[in-house]
This record gives structure tokens, C-alpha cells and sequence, in this order.
């Protein structure tokens, strides 16, 4: 009887190697994207509190400009009216006036909270309730640094899906011009 040598195929050892290099093909990118997925949330989120924290700037920003339309008007409105010093505020756009004084003390945490419209997909701040709770939170605080000039300081607060506590702060500055 004559064994044919000659036939061709795998060995136990080519068959692991390739197994093993499949592995690193496949396990390499997953745990690439396994890593980024945290990442790009944090992005959105982040990117999210930015705006909502220059949101904050930006109301306060719009009650000095009101003001001081008002008193070229000949309402004699002083350009800080309803902008005190060291007191925190909300901030609700669907609301008049914007800016929601909380006194000389940080505001509820109701009141803190954004909601979301889910109609339009806007955020906003109230505690009257409706929409959509959000994850984040935001305060704006006013402190005088001469009798014409105040800093704006809005802090945004969140946690993220591993239960990680964020805060963004962007601040401002506004100053009043004399009629």
C-alpha cells in the first residue's frame, strides 16, 4: 500500500495562527469603538453645556441692551435694571423677563434644571415644569466690579452616563454706557 505524502492542508499550528491573527483583526477595531462611543457622548454633552452656559451670558447681555433701549426711549431705565449684583438667576427664553432672579442665594435645584421642548427640541429653564427633564442644570451669577461694569459668570452642571459629575463655566462682561 502506497501513502500519498502529498496532500496538501492546514496543520493544527497554521490553523491557530490564523485564528489568533482573525483576532486581532477583529478585537482591535471593537475596542476601538468600544472607547469612543464614551467620548463622542461626552462631546455632545460638552458641546451642549457650552451653549447653554453662553445662553446664560446672552440673557443677561439682552436685559442690558432692553434697558438701555428703554431709557434712549425716554423711559429713564437704568442700563442695570433687573441686572443686580451678587445675585444668581435662571434663565427661561419662553418667559418675561428672561431672567429670573433667585436673590443673593443659588436657586432651587427646580429651577436650575433645563428642560426640553419636545416639539421644537429647545431647551429652557422654569420650574413651571413641562417638557423634557435634561441632565443639565445651569445658574447665572452677577457680581459688580465697578459701578459701571459687571462680570457674568454661567455655570452649567451635568452627569454623565457613568454617574461623573461635569461643570462648564463661561464668563462675561457687561459695563453700561452713560447717556
Amino acid at each position: 500500500m502506497h501513502t500519498n505524502h502529498s496532500q496538501k492542508g492546514f496543520t493544527l499550528l497554521e490553523t491557530l495562527v490564523a485564528i489568533s491573527i482573525l483576532l486581532i483583526a477583529v478585537v482591535a477595531p471593537m475596542s476601538i469603538i468600544g472607547r469612543s462611543l464614551p467620548q463622542s457622548a461626552y462631546a455632545r454633552d460638552h458641546a451642549i453645556a457650552v451653549n447653554l452656559a453662553q445662553e446664560g451670558i446672552e440673557a443677561v447681555r439682552q436685559k442690558r441692551d432692553s434697558n438701555m433701549l428703554n431709557d434712549w426711549n425716554g423711559t429713564n431705565t437704568a442700563w442695570d435694571s433687573g441686572i443686580v449684583a451678587n445675585n444668581y438667576y435662571a434663565v427661561d427664553p419662553r418667559s418675561v423677563p428672561m431672567l429670573i432672579s433667585c436673590g443673593g442665594v443659588v436657586c432651587n435645584l427646580t429651577t436650575l434644571t433645563i428642560r426640553q421642548d419636545t416639539a421644537t427640541g429647545l431647551y429652557y429653564q422654569s420650574s413651571a415644569g413641562g417638557g423634557t427633564v435634561t441632565k443639565f442644570q445651569r445658574y447665572v451669577l452677577i457680581t459688580s466690579i465697578v459701578p459701571e461694569e459687571k462680570r457674568i459668570d454661567s455655570y452649567v452642571f451635568w452627569r454623565d452616563s457613568m454617574n461623573i459629575s461635569h461643570t462648564l463655566s463661561i464668563t462675561g462682561f457687561i459695563a453700561g454706557i452713560n447717556s
